[in-house]
């Protein structure tokens, strides 16, 4: 199994909603990015703070994933809501990508299909949880 370098204090996360953006949940999601900062450097997808079931297209969910995978300055990846719609990006999620830049995934409930195919088609680990 490959495992990822793990995060450091000052290198970069890549936050993304391949399902529901943050909406109504803004002021908590705001709070967490502010403990996160103090360790971390945040970076955002676009659609990480749009309050709808999806947070965009699934062309676009997929290429924001896509963006961070290839960012050699992401190290870590975390998703920032659950949903319900995760599957529409699968046939745009570049797992040859994910292969040659693997990096920590992180989420739980609905990144459930990109980590599990990490974990189990490509041999990367990943880490469910909050």
């Amino acid at each position: 199994m490959k495992y990822p370098n793990f995060i450091q204090p000052k290198e970069t996360m890549g936050i993304c909603a391949p399902s529901a953006g943050v909406g109504k949940k803004l002021i908590d999601f705001s709070k967490a990015i502010d403990c996160l900062q103090e360790t971390f450097l945040i970076k955002e997808s676009e659609s990480v703070r749009i309050n709808n079931v999806r947070s965009n297209s699934a062309k676009i969910r997929g290429d924001e994933f896509n963006n961070l995978i290839l960012d050699q300055d992401i190290k870590m990846i975390c998703v920032a809501a659950g949903g319900d719609f995760l599957f529409e990006v699968l046939p745009y999620i570049d797992f040859a990508a994910c292969v040659q830049n693997p990096k920590w995934v992180m989420g739980y409930s609905d990144p459930t299909s990109i980590l599990y195919t990490l974990t189990t088609k490509y041999d990367i680990s990943t880490i469910y949880g909050c």
